[in-house]
């Protein structure tokens, strides 16, 4: 009997836990899956990572807190920056959807802008195409570079 309710209480604490843990929609194809975060995204490039900044002041650390990341741009595929480097800001857990980048390793990255206190950010998370530069199908870039080219056309209408 005892055995019963211990079985019952792991099974609602493991069933939780995924409850708390970031969910991404289904795989898709490759064309459907870069539409949809291409259009979702308000800025997407390329760039190597070059400052790594926690935006905590605090010594405990939480899958919450807001890690900045600071790219050098060696494409931009869609939005608009004069700038040679672009910060973007993430969670730092995976259990809150935040994406990791690494220092020194170049990244795909599809990005959006966020407004916090009337001050406007761009943020991306898991759940975007976010990824190694070097892991990126070469379709992708293709595909990347034809939305690109839509968009400005797109853009250049107005």
């Amino acid at each position: 009997m005892q055995t019963k309710h211990y079985l019952i209480i792991l099974l609602f604490i493991s069933s939780y836990g995924s409850l708390l843990a970031c969910t991404c929609s289904p795989k898709e194809n490759l064309k459907a899956s870069v539409t949809k975060h291409y259009d979702r995204a308000d800025v997407v490039f390329t760039g190597e990572v070059i400052k790594i900044e926690d935006a905590q002041k605090t010594q405990r650390q939480s899958s919450m807190d807001v890690i900045r990341y600071t790219f050098k741009i060696t494409k931009i595929f869609k939005g608009n920056t004069k700038e040679d480097t672009i910060t973007v800001s993430s969670f730092r857990g995976s259990s809150a959807c935040g994406y990791s980048f690494t220092k020194g390793k170049a990244y795909v990255v599809y990005s959006s802008y966020m407004s916090i206190n009337n001050k406007q950010f761009l943020q991306t998370d898991l759940c975007t195409r976010n990824q190694v530069l070097s892991s990126v199908q070469r379709k992708e870039i293709r595909l990347l570079r034809r939305k690109s080219k839509q968009y400005a056309k797109r853009n250049a209408d107005y």
